[in-house]
């Protein structure tokens, strides 16, 4: 089977860049990471109350870790586990959730592929349905060859240790395995110079070469979507989203055909699930695309469906529209340009939108938003995410809220959102890689509040904090942790 590449639309919500907010954390006694904060609580939103007025709630904040953390950041059983990169060699940490105190730290690295581009995974699940972290461990150097490997070590999130004995190895990205459980990672042969997979069998922890083809009898290509669903192409070339039960029988199958006239894989493609229990696959396709050159697509070259995904069912279908947010198509109006690995831009301007059930098709509300800005969330451009039952959005350039189910925009008001910037910091393993003085690359990205203009704000909301953070349970308290400026700081979220 070979690999296919594809172009990712990723959707997501933008508003103009906003300078650097002085950050409150301040540098910590030599031999602390976390300095101490009072803790409180906040209460949570009454039922029924408008998402602006929810936006407005203060998030108080309950401890800060200091650093130059970068993503990605995942919370595991009430530790917070985060990469360092303020010094050489990077320090991957766990960090208690209910206390902002370092329990663990390792020596780690980013790998050998500095490209700015979407996080690569560092985690999985095991076998036992426990967290198991993948940490880089510095480059070294093998003075009779000259070889520079990187440590693949597995972590155990809650202490820190090694579950398995490390292998060394040249490695690029690191992924969820197409059509398989476990993670993937771009391993380089040191024989030959040539790239290949290799999987990290979940319950064994062990490393071998993976091939797709090995996978999925009779099938030639594949394309991950959401839901346990994959587009899969078969020997004669005709392609069908496929969902398969973990013994890796079809439980379903639908024609691509039905959906576009095109090749799905090779597209500009998002994909999602929705609906109260995650029971809908939601789809933006624009079908064929293959590097093809072209800088700009419109909504007039997408096509947006539903499937069901418990039975395969084709649910809704409309040429011409994509899916801006869970419920919500663009149509008219909407354009994506390149803006170069693997992203698209969305300009602003004044965009047709409709409110749809996502199950029924049934047509909600519709009407064109003016001056609306949106864009994708990575670490490429300033940006914000959205909360369940709200779309933060520009419009005319104000921030503020679009209601799902009746599609009104209300502005920011009191409250704050969270506004995303690229966190760059200096790289010295790729320096000496490429013979050259170490660069600045991107790692992550950092969060401020912003206003209802978009202009800095000056206290975390806890509508900023819900779409920014990482959000974890600890002692009944739901606690989000955001990357801000040179530090972890953890707010209360009631």
């Amino acid at each position: 089977m070979r690999r296919m590449a594809a172009m990712v639309l990723v959707v997501a919500v933008m508003a103009g860049g906003c300078t650097r907010v002085p950050s409150p954390v301040e540098d910590p006694s030599p031999g602390h990471d976390a300095p101490p904060a009072a803790a409180a609580t906040v209460a949570p939103d009454d039922d029924g109350a408008d998402p602006a007025a929810a936006s407005a709630t203060p998030a108080t904040a309950l401890w800060s870790a200091y650093g130059v953390f970068a993503g990605p950041i995942e919370i595991v059983d009430g530790i917070v586990v985060a990469r360092d990169v303020e010094g050489d060699p990077d320090i991957l940490k766990g960090i208690d959730l209910a206390t902002g105190e370092v329990v663990w730290r390792r020596a780690s690295s980013r790998g050998a592929l500095v490209a700015d581009a979407l996080p690569d995974e560092r985690s999985f699940d095991a076998a036992d349905g426990s967290r198991v972290i993948l940490n880089l461990a510095p480059m070294e150097s093998d003075p009779a060859t000259g070889r520079r490997t990187f440590g693949i070590e597995l972590v155990d999130p809650a202490t820190g240790e090694l579950l398995k004995d490390p292998v060394r190895a040249w490695v690029g990205r690191s992924r969820a395995c197409p059509g398989s459980d476990g993670l993937c990672l771009d391993v380089e042969d040191p024989e030959d110079g040539t790239w290949h997979d290799v999987r990290i069998d979940p319950a064994t922890l062990t490393l071998a070469r993976f091939e797709e083809s090995e996978v999925r009898d009779g099938v030639d290509a594949l394309r991950e979507l959401a839901g346990g669903a994959a587009v899969e192409v078969a020997a004669d070339g005709s392609e069908a989203i496929v969902r398969r039960d973990d013994r890796g029988a079809v439980m379903w199958s639908l024609p691509a055909s039905e959906i576009v006239s095109g090749s799905m894989v090779r597209s500009l493609l998002a994909a999602w699930t929705e609906d109260a229990d995650g029971d809908v696959l939601v789809l933006s396709v624009l079908p064929g695309r293959d590097e093809d050159g072209a800088t700009a697509v419109a909504a007039r070259d997408f096509t947006a469906a539903t499937v069901d995904l418990e039975t395969g069912e084709l649910l809704t279908r409309r040429q011409g529209a994509v899916w801006c947010r869970s419920g919500v198509r663009c149509g008219d109006g909407y354009v994506l340009r390149d803006a170069g690995a693997d992203e698209w831009v969305a300009d602003t301007a004044d965009v047709a939108l409709e409110g749809v059930d996502v199950r029924s098709g049934e047509s909600l509300w519709s009407r064109t938003a003016h001056g609306l800005a949106i864009a994708t969330a990575s670490a490429a451009g300033a940006a914000f995410a959205s909360m369940d039952g709200v779309w933060i959005v520009s419009e005319r350039g104000r921030v503020g809220f679009v209601d799902l189910g009746s599609g009104a925009f209300s502005p920011l008001g009191a409250g704050t959102v969270a506004c995303r910037e690229p966190l760059r910091a200096p790289d010295p393993e790729h320096g000496r890689v490429i013979g050259a003085p170490a660069d600045q690359v991107l790692v992550g990205a950092v969060f401020h509040p912003c206003g209802a203009d978009g202009e800095p704000g000056e206290a975390w909301s806890r509508a900023a904090v819900e779409g920014a953070a990482t959000v974890g349970e600890s002692g009944g308290l739901r606690v989000g942790v955001v990357v801000q400026d040179h530090a972890l700081v953890a707010y209360a979220l009631g």
